[in-house]
């Protein structure tokens, strides 16, 4: 083949292009008018404008509900830090009002019974507790628990005291003695025995020598820790009193076996020298 035939036969390939491109622009501008016309007869037809109109409104709704969500989502999350701000304010004033109208109630105690001693049943002694809700509200359901302990240097009275709170919060009060009430200005007598058995004296003995763990000595500290519990119409909560007071003989020396019995009348009542009045 020459160049001439090779020369020929690219036309005639440029030329068929060409055609093509031509039957289908012809096809498109004729799909084109086609579509125009449909338009003009649809446009002079009120159902098209309707639907149109509807079309726009749609639009225009969707806008305005999206640009409302995104507002009420901005403002909710501003009203979710102003209620948690408003709820603290709410508690504090709901605890200061109960602060003015609840029931308190302080605790006084007296020696009912000759403090003894026996080899084998130990410390024993009466007390009369005394509780008086010098509050605005009736105090319910009013509960006293408390223990005689020996109550060397170090002892953690407190935290005998916390355990005895707990503990009066926690039991279930029975339907048949559910506790006391107590109305504003008045107060009971609680009469309550009490004994620090030969177990935990010669325990507080031994640490005093452990050379001599058997040994008995003449000295005994001794404290009455305890908790009032009670509760109050208006808050589902528990209140307490709390409690600690060495048990001295008069002259403010420790309790001496030698001297007992000691006569109610040759017993001392001070609060504990570590603290232990707590309220809440």
């Amino acid at each position: 083949m020459n160049k001439n035939d090779s020369d020929t036969e690219e036309e005639d390939r440029e030329a068929d292009r060409h055609n093509n491109f031509d039957e289908i622009e012809k096809a498109l501008r004729e799909c084109g008018r086609k579509l125009w016309i449909d338009f003009t007869e649809q446009a002079q037809t009120s159902k098209f404008w309707i639907e149109l109109l509807a079309l726009v409104i749609l639009g225009v709704y969707t806008t305005f509900s999206a640009l409302q969500w995104y507002e009420m989502r901005i403002a909710t999350e501003k009203a979710g830090i102003s209620a948690e701000a408003a709820q603290g304010q709410l508690g504090i004033l709901q605890k200061q009002l109960e602060a003015l109208d609840r029931p308190w109630v302080s605790i006084d105690m007296s020696v009912a019974s000759p403090l003894t001693y026996g080899i084998t049943s130990g410390i024993q002694v009466n007390f009369n507790l005394v509780p008086e809700n010098i509050g605005k509200s009736p105090a319910q359901n009013v509960w006293i628990e408390a223990r005689l302990i020996q109550s060397m240097t170090g002892y953690d009275v407190i935290g005998i005291e916390k355990n005895i709170c707990e503990h009066n919060a926690a039991k279930t009060r029975i339907d048949m003695f559910p506790g006391y009430p107590i109305f504003p200005g008045r107060h009971f007598t609680q009469p309550m025995s009490f004994q620090l058995s030969m177990t935990e004296l010669e325990s507080f003995w031994a640490m005093l020598d452990i050379r001599e763990p058997h040994k008995r000595y003449d000295i005994v500290p001794i404290t009455l820790v305890g908790c009032v519990d009670y509760m109050f119409e208006a808050s589902p909560r528990h209140h307490q009193t709390g409690f600690a007071v060495d048990v001295l003989m008069k002259d403010r020396r420790l309790v001496l076996i030698s001297k007992t019995p000691l006569a109610p009348e040759s017993i001392d009542l001070v609060a504990h020298a570590l603290g232990g009045d707590t309220v809440n």
